[in-house]
């Protein structure tokens, strides 16, 4: 599904966070993905410190009932740093899905 995203140029990815230098409220920057592999996203959209932990978001279409939906692919995790040009997200892959289901049950049992 990552893939047909990432294919169609016309695509909107969009990472919705809290950046610290605008105060309160949530912002929504939107950008592409030129890249993927098994377990990380290169992303293109604009990130400042507080946004760590955000998802990586693409509005598409329901097939069936042609409403917008919005899919969540990752969460932003780098910034770009000296030597790259993309940001970093950790791709949501079965592995990442069953490590939070883990961490919700050892939050769970020490209640």
């Amino acid at each position: 599904l990552l893939r047909q995203h990432v294919r169609a140029k016309t695509r909107h990815f969009v990472l919705p966070g809290f950046p610290l230098e605008k105060g309160q409220g949530l912002w929504f920057a939107e950008g592409r993905l030129p890249s993927f592999k098994r377990r990380t996203i290169r992303h293109l959209i604009d990130t400042t410190g507080g946004q760590s932990g955000s998802p990586i978001i693409a509005i598409g279409r329901d097939p069936k009932t042609f409403k917008k939906i919005a899919i969540a692919f990752g969460v932003h995790s780098k910034a770009a740093d000296f030597g790259r040009n993309f940001n970093v997200a950790r791709r949501f892959d079965k592995e990442f899905l069953l490590d939070i289901a883990d961490w919700k049950r050892e939050r769970l049992a020490l209640q």
